[in-house]
């Protein structure tokens, strides 16, 4: 399943690599800023994360651009309660694939604003929870593993969908070689895992779901093109 999704990753590069004249390429780093959202999850808060990978930038003209991108991104949620604490460390290799509209400003500044799809592929993580009551105090640490629920769970682990496919927009800018963005990822797969047992999959979401959501505040440095 990973190489099918370096090598989807790998096509979509050459397609745009294809088909416009000015390619630029580089590394991309950004702070991540997300949590959950979903039925039942009034009392998530915001992790902070990072992101770090790299930008392809494909210019069909002065006024649009096409930029996959392939990213690491550490994401998760934060629940917090009277005595209740629980944090979701969740890593993701992330394909977005965004649409930039631009404007230049004079021959060094554009404004843009973008959208598109992105995949992800979950890569694991870890899970904290605490209770705090001093009348039955308790905590423990897991793994958090990106497959399906096996029939029977006899190891310290939390299982989540192993794929998150949404879409993000945001706006930014550049200058030269270097662009700034400021980005919005929604998810619209719900990260509650699959089961190997067919009755439990079947009621897959009864319960109600759950999905990501993130905002980066990114910078690139873009090698290459004009």
């Amino acid at each position: 399943m990973k190489k099918l999704f370096l090598s989807i990753a790998a096509t979509l590069f050459l397609l745009s690599i294809q088909s416009v004249a000015q390619i630029s390429f580089g590394p991309k780093l950004g702070l991540n800023i997300s949590k959950v959202y979903g039925d039942e999850v009034d009392i998530a808060k915001n992790k902070i994360g990072f992101q770090a990978g790299g930008m392809l930038n494909a210019e069909v003209n002065d006024y649009f651009a096409i930029r996959p991108e392939l990213l690491f991104n550490n994401v998760g949620t934060l629940f917090k309660d009277t005595y209740f604490n629980m944090k979701l460390n969740t890593n993701y290799l992330s394909l977005p694939v965004n649409f930039v509209g631009q404007y230049p400003i004079n021959d060094k500044f554009k404004l843009q604003a973008f959208a598109g799809p992105y995949a992800a592929l979950g890569l694991g993580g870890k899970m904290k929870r605490e209770i705090t009551d001093p009348s039955n105090p308790f905590n423990e640490t897991a793994d958090i593993k990106m497959k399906k629920v096996p029939s029977e769970i006899n190891d310290n682990s939390l299982y989540l969908n192993g794929w998150d496919f949404g879409i993000n927009f945001g706006i930014g800018f550049q200058y030269t070689s270097l662009v700034f963005t400021a980005n919005y990822g929604l998810g619209l797969t719900s990260i509650e895992p699959h089961y190997k047992n067919s009755d439990e999959e079947s009621h897959r979401g009864d319960d109600g779901k759950i999905y990501n959501k993130n905002i980066t505040f990114g910078v690139a440095y873009l090698f290459g093109g004009k």
